[in-house]
């Protein structure tokens, strides 16, 4: 019951191994145990028989009937009164009964009038009988052990077919498969092997997707202020720029700068995601972002919430929740409205200029905004990964980001 052939321990061989052991040892035990009770029940019959021709014995001897001639497995002793006994291979017993004496079993019956009667059989007869009655007991029992491992063997192979079948698929996929793995068939025993795998599947893959769209944007974004640089720099080695062109140059470089450095957040926070951690106050990690804001452009209802703790890197949700932030701050108009409220639930809303629009992965943006859109997509890409639900809504002028630390991730509208 391998799978491909290679080396290593069988999970099916080692159990129909174990049970055919542990089988096999029930099997001597009960044999054991059978052969000690027949001992015992046969050697009873046979005291049950030598009593009971005992005593006929005995009742023909009063009567002065002739007894019975000897047959090949018994003898006899008989005593009447006034005539010597008749000669037998044991002892003389002392008192009725049953007794084992010189590799005899004996019984002895007497009479009020002095009669008394020995029966006896040999030892080595009973345990012939024995042997006998037990080699017929074994071989009935013994056909029926040899069956038992060819079936053991079919019914765990039938039992672990599921198993063998996963652990086949397994081997024969791709890695660069990111299906779910099949999780039909397989024992309640193994089904956090599939559903776990599924789980990591789904997060490769959506790492994937999100590097992949994170880099369409982020190349796009780079290449805008470098392609300005390059085009106002051509200028001025030609002789043709402007009294603009400096500016212009400097203004792409900042806006690179900005780029590089939302990117650096980004890798900054996939090396904390998954890490093990202490976690992190979330009402004090908001209070911190709060102070460094521009004095005045934002107001903090913290809800009355002293302290919330989450199961997250402080920094991570520092990034997250400072992107937010700054998105409000830079292409709204007017005051940002920080809250926090359990769940834990932060919402960050303002009011945004006239024409302003909506669209993934970049915030509502005035006319003539500026804005990249780039820290938003930081920002909801390490809220997908820590299973945080980032919602974005525009309405009558208002623009909300709601972040919901305690409900699965959005789809991206």
């Amino acid at each position: 019951m391998r799978i491909g052939g290679r080396g290593g321990w069988s999970l099916g061989g080692r159990l129909a191994r174990r049970i055919l052991i542990g089988a096999g040892l029930v099997w001597t035990i009960v044999l054991g145990v059978a052969l000690a009770v027949m001992w015992h029940e046969m050697g009873e019959f046979a005291d049950d028989a030598l009593g009971l021709k005992a005593r006929v014995a005995l009742a023909a001897l009063e009567r002065g009937i002739p007894p019975e001639p000897e047959d090949d497995e018994t003898r006899a002793r008989l005593e009447r009164p006034g005539a010597a006994a008749t000669p037998a291979p044991w002892p003389p017993l002392a008192a009725d009964g049953f007794a084992e004496v010189g590799g005899w079993a004996v019984a002895r019956r007497s009479g009020p009038d002095g009669f008394a009667v020995e029966i006896g059989q040999t030892l080595g007869e009973r345990r012939d009988d024995f042997l006998e009655a037990a080699r017929v007991w074994l071989l009935l029992t013994v056909p029926l052990l040899l069956t038992l491992g060819p079936l053991v063997v079919l019914t765990v192979r039938g039992a672990m077919a599921p198993v063998v079948g996963f652990a086949a698929g397994m081997e024969r996929r791709r890695a660069s498969d990111l299906s779910p793995t099949p999780e039909a068939g397989l024992p309640v025993e193994l089904l956090p092997i599939p559903r776990a795998l599924n789980r990591y599947l789904s997060r490769i893959d959506g790492l994937l997707r999100s590097e992949r769209a994170f880099s369409a944007n982020a190349a796009h974004e780079i290449r805008t202020p470098l392609a300005v640089v390059a085009a106002e720099a051509r200028l001025i080695a030609d002789g043709r720029a402007g009294p603009g062109a400096a500016p212009a140059i400097l203004e792409a470089v900042d806006r690179l700068r900005v780029t590089v450095d939302r990117l650096l957040e980004l890798a900054r926070a996939e090396t904390l995601i998954g890490q093990p951690g202490e976690g992190c106050d979330l009402a004090r990690v908001l209070t911190l972002l709060v102070r460094e804001a521009p004095a005045g452009r934002v107001r903090f209802d913290d809800g009355d919430i002293e302290t919330l703790p989450i199961e997250a890197d402080a920094e991570a949700a520092a990034i997250v929740l400072g992107n937010l932030l700054r998105n409000a701050v830079e292409h709204g108009a007017g005051a940002v409205r920080v809250a926090l409220r359990p769940g834990p639930r932060v919402e960050i809303a303002n009011e945004v200029a006239p024409g302003a629009r909506f669209h993934e992965p970049r915030r509502a943006l005035g006319a003539g905004s500026s804005g990249s859109g780039l820290g938003l997509s930081i920002a909801r890409a390490i809220a997908e990964r820590y299973g945080w639900r980032l919602d974005l809504t525009l309405e009558d002028g208002r623009a909300v980001a709601t972040l919901d630390l305690g409900a699965p991730p959005s789809a991206p509208a």
